[in-house]
């Protein structure tokens, strides 16, 4: 299996902090696991282990065409089979999914209180789950 964790920023979080572990856990047992972090780097950076691969996309804003494509380049060159974005993360990997179709998606409510999200945003998480697995409990 070969998986890459994405979040927005390595600054400390709890989103931030569970993109790690998450990528520092599964370096042990799989054959790839990556971590991207998408617009800044942070204290965090120093957390991640010598096995994880990791990339900082330098993403400049929401809807970074260049981004995307490096992204997806990072993807394709190391085989990557699924993403796991963390928090709004999902937005840049929903768009590479469009890209590359072969990679699959996982992404999850950090918050825990997704009965209270605007309706707005219910509408981006049920378009997003055509593309995705999307786990909100």
């Amino acid at each position: 299996m070969r998986i890459v964790q994405i979040i927005d920023s390595l600054e400390v979080g709890g989103a931030e902090r569970m993109a790690i572990n998450f990528a520092n856990a599964l370096s042990n047992e799989i054959n790839f696991s990556g971590l991207v972090a998408t617009r800044k780097e942070g204290d965090l950076k120093s957390k991640i282990e010598n096995n994880v691969n990791y990339f900082f996309l330098n993403r400049k804003s929401t809807v970074d065409i260049n981004a995307v494509f490096r992204l997806k380049a990072y993807c394709k060159k190391n085989d990557v089979e699924i993403l796991q974005p963390h928090s709004s993360s999902y937005f840049i990997a929903i768009l590479v999914k469009v890209l590359y179709p072969k990679i699959q998606i996982i992404w999850h409510d950090h918050n825990g209180l997704s009965q209270f999200l605007s309706s707005q945003k219910w509408v981006l998480l049920k378009i997003s789950s055509f593309f995705s697995k999307v786990l909100l409990r």
